[in-house]
């Protein structure tokens, strides 16, 4: 697996945010209002922020399902 030089980014809260952030970190990419790194929290909004949403199905033959999502992924 390829290593990047002097990668020291390893931290976030989730899996998704943190990531991102530490690769547009690790590519010099800062908020321009605080020239930091975006935080996780920003990243989070733009992205549709937390959502909850759920669908429900039925189908001839089968036990009704229902699906909830907690992420803006719909």
């Amino acid at each position: 697996m390829p290593q990047l030089p002097n990668y020291s980014e390893f931290a976030g809260r989730h899996w998704e945010t943190g990531s991102v952030r530490n690769a547009l970190a690790y590519q010099g990419f800062t908020a321009p209002h605080t020239n930091q790194p975006y935080s996780e929290a920003l990243l989070m909004g733009v992205s549709g922020g937390a959502v909850f949403g759920y669908f429900f199905f039925h189908y001839e033959g089968y036990d009704p399902h229902v699906a909830l999502l907690t992420r803006n992924t719909f």
